[in-house]
């Protein structure tokens, strides 16, 4: 009920139906590649993450951000190389020429990337700051090398998704050409300090065939 009153203290008073449309949740989106590759709604995660930590900025109008994890609880690098010190390019993965894949060409296009590495507890990757642990959020994210640089059938990895709660696995995951195919991880809850981890690791059991797994992008939204 609303009572009004005029400069003449007149009132008036009426029943008054307030409605507050929900809000639709930002989903972040995150690029990761060597160099910043400045891709409209994306946030960079530049830099070799075998070589040092990354932290990226936060996405826009939310809290969320990304770090990459150099080393294990024994000191150990979780990235692996391959041709030197590197874990990550800019024109390597495969794209569409116009845009049509599940992330634009110039996300698709570059990575983040391990070698010869096999899943571990406390050997995610990957951490997803700035969740609130009180909500369950859905996370995308995209594997790929392009097809012409593989002269085997598939390029197959493993993608763990490490909640408060649980690991949820996709395996053998075709990174092959691909610019479709989403590894897709729903009722994500963060820990107590807002983070949920991401590991890409070859796939078990190991195969001289299947040595890499690469993250191109990712994406968080709040369910």
């Amino acid at each position: 009920r609303l009572t009004v009153t005029d400069s003449n203290e007149l009132t008036g008073t009426d029943d008054v139906v307030i409605s507050v449309a929900e809000v639709e949740a930002i989903e972040a989106k995150f690029n990761f590649n060597a160099t910043a590759q400045s891709v409209a709604e994306w946030v960079d995660v530049s830099g070799n993450p075998w070589a040092a930590e990354i932290t990226s900025s936060v996405y826009p109008g939310t809290n969320y951000f990304i770090k990459t994890k150099r080393l294990n609880a024994s000191s150990v690098n979780i990235w692996g190389t391959v041709d030197g010190s590197t874990s990550s390019n800019n024109s390597v993965g495969q794209t569409t020429g116009n845009n049509s894949g599940a992330f634009p060409d110039n996300v698709l296009l570059s990575n983040a990337f391990t070698t010869d590495q096999v899943y571990a507890p406390g050997n995610e990757q990957i951490e997803v700051h700035g969740c609130d642990p009180e909500a369950s959020y859905t996370i995308k994210a995209i594997g790929s090398r392009v097809a012409s640089a593989v002269p085997l059938s598939s390029r197959l990895m493993d993608w763990r998704c490490v909640d408060a709660n649980e690991t949820q696995l996709i395996e053998d995951y075709n990174a092959k050409g691909n610019k479709d195919n989403l590894a897709i991880f729903t009722g994500r809850v963060a820990d107590e300090n807002g983070i949920i981890k991401i590991a890409i690791t070859r796939p078990e059991p190991t195969s001289s065939d299947h040595r890499f797994g690469y993250c191109n992008g990712l994406t968080i939204k709040k369910e």
